[in-house]
């Protein structure tokens, strides 16, 4: 997204500020039978991390989604 400052007599005619998007936890209906941690917030570009609940257990090695 992009905003448009015009300089008018040696000032800019708004103030605009940017903010980080805020993800939210993931929905648990992603990942049935798990519980998710985020302690460093939601924001982007952080990871949130998740472990399974007895009995399920976490399929597939490299830790990365993949398509069924």
């Amino acid at each position: 997204m992009e905003a448009e400052l015009i300089c008018v007599h040696g000032v800019w005619d708004r103030v605009v500020s940017c903010q980080p998007v805020d993800c939210g936890p993931p929905p648990q209906s992603h990942v049935y039978f798990a519980s998710f941690s985020c302690p460093w917030g939601t924001t982007f570009g952080k990871q949130c991390t998740f472990s399974c609940n007895a009995p399920a257990i976490l399929q597939g090695e490299d830790g990365n989604w993949a398509t069924v």
